[in-house]
């Protein structure tokens, strides 16, 4: 029985603890999209340049388009993206350009 359970082992959605085997959270079974793995990689590089990306979770209103800004992360201060405007594109863009003049 302990050969057959480790067998398995490479089954993602079970965690071998011991003895034991325990399924995963289903929230660990859910892969991230594309658009999410380009977004934390991005707030990964921002960090690194001292910035940050918040990212709306208010429905949509005219002070708000659901989408993103750049913030300075010492200051807070918006250096774009406002009315978080921003689409994932342009933010790339625009922080790819600040880190290379910030860098110089």
């Amino acid at each position: 029985m302990l050969a057959q359970a480790r067998s398995n082992t490479s089954d993602p959605s079970f965690q071998q603890v011991g003895m034991l085997r325990l399924a995963a959270p289903a929230c660990a079974q859910a892969p991230m999209s594309t658009h999410e793995r380009r977004l934390e990689a991005l707030r990964a590089r921002a960090r690194q340049g001292g910035l940050s990306i918040r990212q709306s979770n208010q429905p949509l209103q005219p002070n708000n388009r659901g989408g993103l800004m750049i913030l300075a992360q010492d200051s807070r201060q918006v250096l774009y993206g406002a009315r978080y405007d921003l689409t994932l594109e342009q933010a790339e863009d625009l922080i790819g350009e600040l880190l290379v003049r910030w860098a110089a």
